[in-house]
């Protein structure tokens, strides 16, 4: 999760902030503390008594994306998306906090691989800040819909059929959001909660 820092990359354990029952320690890249303390405060409306497990080993700078109208295929797993530009999350209009890449058009594509460790999909959650509607794909199959404008990060049970599109190994995560005006901004991460 590339949040929180200003001066170099960070690690930061979510036990202090969360209680004793937060096992996982995460990455932080250099961004924006208002956007930092948003992740946490989502983290922290769903967690106690639970924990996190990350099993989707991701790299903040990984994702590939478009402005321009891609194939009709652009959410397909096997989508070669080598021209598409990188960039890291947030992406958004340049007026909104913590925009690590400028979105200034109507519409957006991101696409990015991620290796998911062995296990059930069971509790997994999106966590989620879009403005305005996103399309999210996962290994070429549809997975669910964000509507509307969230100006926070906010957390989401990922329905079953979604968590059956995740499979041990290499994943495909797809994203189109549409700004239908003002700001406009889109990221999308996703983690395991597990009851003890």
């Amino acid at each position: 999760f590339n949040t929180f820092g200003r001066r170099r990359s960070q690690w930061w354990n979510l036990r202090a902030y969360l209680g004793k029952q937060v096992t996982l320690s995460i990455r932080i890249e250099p961004v924006n503390t208002k956007v930092a303390v948003s992740r946490l405060q989502a983290f922290a409306a769903i967690l106690r008594p639970r924990s996190i497990i990350d099993r989707t080993k991701t790299d903040a700078t990984a994702w590939r994306y478009t402005t321009g109208q891609p194939p009709g295929n652009w959410y397909a797993a096997g989508f070669d998306d080598s021209t598409w530009k990188q960039g890291r999350a947030l992406f958004a209009t340049k007026d909104v906090p913590g925009m690590q890449t400028l979105w200034d058009t109507d519409d957006i594509w991101i696409r990015r691989t991620f290796e998911m460790r062995a296990g059930k999909a069971e509790g997994m959650h999106f966590l989620v800040m879009n403005d305005d509607n996103a399309t999210v794909y996962i290994n070429g199959r549809l997975a669910t819909k964000f509507f509307a404008a969230r100006h926070t990060y906010y957390t989401l049970p990922m329905e079953k059929r979604a968590a059956a599109l995740l499979k041990p190994g290499r994943n495909v995560i797809a994203i189109h959001c549409k700004n239908t005006g003002g700001p406009g901004h889109i990221d999308v991460s996703m983690f395991d909660v597990v009851d003890r």
